[in-house]
């Protein structure tokens, strides 16, 4: 078990400095170039340290079975790699009880260039999911779900890079 303190790449980061206690969940990396990132990991993924295992995990695996995939060939991660408190992405506005509005887009930034970006970067990905309005935001600029759901986007590190600043 990796926890937030323990792990070197969370050094720096906002989030890691808040709740040093928190479990890293890592991506798990499936050997098709299928991606899916969603927002942070909840209560259930923070404790068995995987993504997408607890309610939106059991809706992912119930499409992913009438799609005809299996999980274990995708690639699967989360914008942020802790458990944010309450489940509350920390540049939400309701996140400003725990976070400064800074350190929450700090801590989005942080665990992008150390967790996202090498995962993107690591693969020519043919497909990649995008899972919530949070993770769109943070890899295409914009939270507008309902005009993007099931539309191909392009992931662009650089674009991200530039918008990140």
């Amino acid at each position: 078990m990796t926890k937030c303190i323990d792990d070197p790449r969370c050094q720096g980061c906002p989030l890691a400095k808040l709740f040093p206690q928190n479990n890293v969940v890592p991506p798990t990396m499936g050997p098709s170039l299928r991606l899916v990132i969603g927002e942070a990991p909840g209560e259930d993924e923070s404790t068995q340290m995987k993504p997408f295992v607890g309610g939106s995990g059991r809706v992912l695996d119930m499409l992913l079975r009438k799609a005809g995939i299996q999980r274990e060939s995708l690639t699967v991660l989360n914008t942020l790699q802790c458990r944010p408190k309450d489940n509350i992405y920390p540049t939400d506005p309701t996140a400003k009880g725990y976070i400064s509005k800074q350190d929450g887009e700090e801590a989005v930034r942080h665990c992008y260039r150390e967790f996202v970006k090498p995962v993107l970067e690591s693969r020519p990905w043919c497909r990649v999911d995008i899972v919530g309005a949070k993770a769109l935001r943070l890899l295409i600029g914009t939270a507008d779900i309902t005009k993007w759901r099931g539309s191909p986007v392009e992931i662009d590190t650089e674009e991200i890079d530039k918008r990140m600043k």
